[in-house]
C-alpha cells in the first residue's frame, strides 16, 4: 500500500483575544484540524496568499478592515463563522 494518509484540513481564528483565540484554536485542533490563529483580519489575509482555510472564525470586533478579508474567504468557499 501507498503512504497515503488523510491531511488534516486547515482552520483559522481571528479573535484579537490571545486566551479566546487559542481556547478556539484548541476545540478546532481536538476536532482533528491544523489551526492557524491571528489577532486580526490583515495578518490573516496576508496567510491567505498562500493557503485556504476549510473554516474560519472571526470576531466581528477584530481589528482591521476585515470586509475584503471575509470576501475572500466566501470567494474561496470557506466555511465562517462569525462570533
Amino acid at each position: 500500500m501507498s503512504g497515503n494518509k488523510h491531511l488534516p484540513q486547515l482552520a483559522m481564528v481571528v479573535v484579537p483575544s490571545k486566551p479566546v483565540r487559542e481556547a478556539a484554536c484548541r476545540k478546532l485542533a481536538a476536532s482533528g484540524f491544523d489551526t492557524v490563529g491571528f489577532s486580526d483580519c490583515e495578518n490573516a489575509a496576508a496567510w491567505l496568499e498562500e493557503e485556504t482555510p476549510v473554516i474560519a472564525i472571526v470576531a466581528t470586533g477584530a481589528s482591521g478592515d476585515c470586509k475584503a478579508f471575509l470576501s475572500e474567504l466566501r470567494e474561496r468557499g470557506s466555511d465562517i463563522e462569525e462570533c
